[in-house]
């Protein structure tokens, strides 16, 4: 993983052969996607990716930017979907959420929580998300790669796991039956065509445990292109939303190339309704079609279709006259329940710059066009420092907002503060029309740093007493400590988590460290260093840097 490189292959037909054209550079598990301006970013595991004009090239490599909510996060097996402002949602390996204004790498944390509803970041990652005209979908690994689950989303953000799996390692098989007996699949990605559905597969297959592949062994690692079965275009009729009592559904099946509605489909094996009853053989049935120039319109039964407000997709699903699978979605309107004003949650951050900055992010719902509103409240003087407002926002989504000060405004670090967030009737920006959601922040000290840590010099030795100084190389946002979780490698076990100095600013500290006499060691024991920042006295839990590590054998001291 730490030698890997990223190259360019092409092929005349998506599921090859590849040939190697050039190779772009240092990076593993990488994703390629086009922005807006017809520009492509590749991203790479942790804080790196690179930009180019042309799939071709050249590459550029630059830096990864994340805001996170709490603690340093996952930056691994990023996955992207691209939105029509040009921002983008990204997905990381254990299914943490994150988004990026501009798509342009500089990422703010959205939840902190995983999106995987099924083994949420413990056995669960790799996951591929992608959108097409009706839906976001997600496909993830379960543990070890020997099952995976799927999942679909209206937006991006809020996910919904459809019961069943997505495959199974001998789902690969030949026309006749052949499996092609591959021990575990993993990190799947998608093709799409021009309506954004998936037509093919590419996932990395091996035929043993991962740490039982060795080079020039009997075992092999390969990339694998699957066919997928493609969805069809379809679109719902009715001028209303379908609920559970609409009495008949009018759904037009769309004609494409190579495939036609209207002579190709058994239109009797035919059912359509909410997903969660389609996908398991409920639905409600046909009642009659009739031709519209090449496309197909249906008319199903409504009485069952189970549809309720949380649903904003339908599903089709039916034969051809061969027998094969055809299926589809159709969105649907929003449910008049969904038709709310409220902020559904936001990115501040509990600390604040010195100069009153801040950037986060906004998730939000309106019943029609209307001003979201931002306020910085001075909570000590009761006094509103500053106001931002994004006028004309509509619907479901989500916006950053760029907090500046007033002009030559700093905030005084002995006063308290808060940010007020709500929605505003457009027309009169005192009339409030939601909830307001508030949250205190802490002002940072002018010498905000960026939390983090670097070895001066790493111990080639442990000695046997278990005491020695480390210096450590810091920079802080504000008061720190420097937390050491102590572990022994071989043989396993963790030994103590030891808080150790308090630290501000930027310098380095010499750290002692210094076990019990009841944690023995013993010479050619191997441990760990895991060493990190946390905010002032709130222990692990409030880490706010990446670990720097360390190994090293237990020595004799003379």
């Amino acid at each position: 993983m730490g030698s890997s490189d990223v190259v360019h292959a092409v092929s005349k037909n998506v599921t090859g052969p590849y040939k190697v054209e050039s190779s772009i550079g240092a990076c593993h598990n990488p994703e390629v996607y086009k922005r807006k301006d017809d520009t492509y970013i590749l991203g790479c595991l942790g804080y790196k990716h690179y930009r180019s004009t042309s799939l071709n090239g050249p590459w550029i490599k630059h830096e990864t930017k994340f805001q996170w909510l709490k603690r340093p996060n996952n930056t691994s097996n990023r996955t992207y979907v691209m939105r029509d402002d040009d921002s983008s949602i990204v997905m990381n390996q254990n299914g943490f959420l994150y988004f990026s204004e501009k798509s342009d790498e500089d990422f703010i944390e959205l939840k902190d929580e995983s999106a995987f509803t099924i083994f949420p970041i413990v056995g669960a990652e790799d996951p591929v998300i992608w959108r097409d005209e009706v839906q976001y979908h997600c496909v993830y690994n379960g543990p070890k790669g020997k099952i995976a689950f799927y999942m679909r989303s209206k937006d991006g953000i809020h996910w919904k796991w459809m019961e069943g799996v997505a495959y199974l390692p001998n789902v690969i098989k030949h026309v006749g039956g052949t499996s092609e007996g591959w021990y575990k699949l993993e990190r799947p990605k998608v093709v799409q065509d021009t309506y954004g559905r998936a037509t093919h597969m590419n996932m990395a297959v091996m035929d043993t445990i991962k740490w039982g592949d060795l080079a020039n062994d009997r075992y092999s690692s390969k990339n694998l292109v699957m066919p997928l079965r493609v969805s069809k275009r379809i679109q719902i009729l009715n001028k209303e939303r379908l609920h559970k009592n609409t009495n008949r559904i009018k759904v037009k099946i769309l004609a494409e190339d190579g495939f036609d509605p209207i002579k190709d489909i058994d239109i009797k094996s035919l059912k359509f309704g909410a997903p969660e009853l389609v996908n398991f053989g409920k639905g409600v049935k046909v009642i009659s079609s009739q031709k519209e120039g090449k496309n197909l319109i249906v008319v199903f039964k409504g009485k069952g279709n189970g549809f309720e407000d949380h649903n904003f997709a339908g599903k089709l699903i039916g034969k051809d006259k061969n027998g094969a699978l055809i299926f589809g979605y159709a969105k649907m309107k929003r449910s008049t329940s969904s038709f709310k004003d409220e902020i559904i949650f936001n990115t501040v951050l509990d600390e604040i710059e010195y100069s009153g900055k801040m950037k986060f992010a906004v998730n939000f719902k309106t019943k029609e066009e209307r001003n979201l509103c931002v306020d910085l409240i001075n909570i000590t003087t009761g006094e509103k420092e500053n106001s931002v407002s994004l006028k004309k926002v509509n619907g479901e989504d989500l916006k950053v907002i760029h907090f500046l000060p007033k002009k030559g405004a700093e905030l005084n670090r002995k006063h308290r503060y808060r940010f007020d967030i709500y929605l505003t009737d457009i027309n009169d920006r005192k009339e409030v029309v939601s909830k307001v959601v508030s949250k205190e922040v802490v002002v940072l000290p002018p010498n905000a740093g960026i939390d983090k840590l670097q070895w001066v010099k790493v111990p080639k030795g442990i000695p046997v007493t278990g005491k020695m100084i480390l210096p450590i190389k810091y920079e802080t946002k504000g008061k720190r400590d420097i937390q050491i979780d102590f572990t022994r490698a071989n043989p396993r076990g963790r030994i103590r988590t030891i808080s150790t100095v308090t630290v501000e600013g930027k310098g380095t500290a010499n750290v002692e460290f210094s076990l019990k006499p009841s944690d023995k060691l013993k010479v050619k024991d191997e441990c760990v260093f895991l060493i990190y920042l946390t905010k002032h006295k709130e222990g692990d839990k409030g880490r706010v840097s990446d670990f720097i590590r360390g190994r090293s054998p237990v020595i004799e001291v003379e």
